[in-house]
């Protein structure tokens, strides 16, 4: 019976470097004999691990290349986006901003219509006021500078004037028309928001709702 032999498989690289005396390690030592860096089948070996790294890095950079696009993309879109928001939002506010001037506007002129009514009749009642106390400066002042004339003057004039008095058609009363101020505080607030909401296009939502 033939005696089976163990073969034990070697690299080139374990072969070269088991056929090469062993050498202590001084300044400039190098690792390899020089055979092993001129050996063709070192060579190949080194140039195979490189392409292999090589291989390895070049599928790692177009990863990286193919995700660093679509990051740049989305960093695009959400530009892209907040324009598109911005321009809406301004054109939304611009609608309130306008309504807001319009209703501004009308209620400046219901106000002066206000004021005018309320001054017109506060003004004709002053009017009447202040005739009515020309009057009666006018009789008082009279009266005073015949208090003043002698007994028998006095008494003649008097006398024949036969002067008194009254207290009929002297009503004095004040005009108290008020502004109706509460009209244009609170509830006024609550009348502007409700036009603006439906001066903005139905569906659409305001910018600051949640």
């Amino acid at each position: 019976m033939r005696k089976s032999t163990k073969v034990t498989a070697f690299c080139p690289l374990t072969k070269l470097l088991k056929s090469t005396r062993y050498r202590e390690p001084h300044e400039g030592f190098i690792p390899f004999p020089r055979n092993v860096y001129q050996s063709n089948t070192s060579v190949r070996l080194f140039q195979d691990q490189v392409k292999s790294s090589i291989a390895s890095l070049t599928q790692r950079k177009e990863t990286a290349l193919k995700t660093e696009a679509k990051q740049r993309e989305k960093i695009s879109q959400v530009k892209e986006q907040v324009k598109s928001v911005q321009t809406h939002v301004k054109a939304e506010f611009a609608k309130m901003h306008q309504s807001l001037t319009d209703r501004e506007q009308r209620v400046m002129v219901d106000l002066r219509q206000r004021e005018e009514e309320i001054l017109k009749r506060m003004e004709t009642s002053l009017r009447e006021i202040q005739g009515k106390l020309e009057s009666v400066e006018q009789e008082l002042s009279e009266l005073q500078t015949q208090m003043g004339k002698d007994a028998l003057t006095f008494l003649q004039e008097e006398s024949a004037a036969n002067r008194r008095v009254s207290d009929e058609g002297f009503d004095l009363s004040v005009c108290e028309a008020e502004l109706p101020v509460a009209k244009y505080q609170w509830p006024l607030k609550n009348t502007v928001w409700r036009e603006i909401i439906d001066s903005v296009s139905p569906g659409t939502r305001l910018p600051f709702s949640p």
